[in-house]
């Protein structure tokens, strides 16, 4: 169909269903499907990120919401050894986690890509101390700064800038979550030294 100015890199596939099409090119080889809206015409999306990208991202989406139940089971840990104002906190740092992996999600559709939602791993549900768990948390968040700075990384060799604009704000909060977390564990360190 010449009607249409896609940019002459992709390549248009048209379904045989009447209310879909895709588009795709070597690149971006996840199929983004299009709708038809209220006046019955098609609607078409171009994917502006690669497929590489797109699992990167949604990995991503699924350690944020891991990380959310992770905290939220602390929370809730702590809560039952009697540890209310730590418990309150950890939750608090759940609901971050959760809208961290909102953000990228809606991301990830704003380009154009395919959210899809992973299945999340059982997360540990005991631990010895409040230090465990802190020291605990503060590995998990070292964990996650390596892998934004691996989206960051494959974002310069896509050559796609918006994506690696968007990641470095979670490199700065990452930065501050490991501060946080290692300020804590410093803390507990001293009152078990002087305890």
């Amino acid at each position: 169909d010449q009607s249409h100015p896609w940019p002459s890199s992709l390549t248009v596939t048209r379904l045989r269903s009447s209310n879909l099409s895709c588009l795709a090119d070597s690149r971006y080889k996840t199929l983004r499907h299009s709708s038809c809206n209220s006046g019955g015409e098609l609607l078409k999306q171009i994917v502006m990120i690669t497929a590489r990208l797109q699992q990167a991202i949604n990995d991503q989406i699924t350690a944020e919401l891991w990380s959310s139940n992770l905290y939220l089971q602390m929370s809730y840990f702590l809560r039952h050894q009697g540890w209310d104002g730590y418990a309150i906190w950890l939750r608090e740092h759940a609901l971050e986690e959760r809208e961290h992996a909102t953000r990228m999600a809606d991301y990830l559709c704003d380009r154009g890509g395919f959210v899809k939602l992973q299945m999340i791993d059982v997360v540990p549900e005991g631990w010895g101390s409040i230090k465990e768990i802190f020291d605990h948390a503060l590995s998990h968040e070292k964990h996650v700064s390596k892998m934004i700075n691996t989206i960051v990384t494959l974002s310069r060799e896509e050559e796609d800038y918006a994506t690696e604009n968007f990641f470095r704000t979670f490199v700065d909060e990452q930065v501050e979550e490991e501060a946080l977390f290692g300020n804590i564990v410093d803390k507990l360190n001293k009152a078990g030294e002087s305890g």
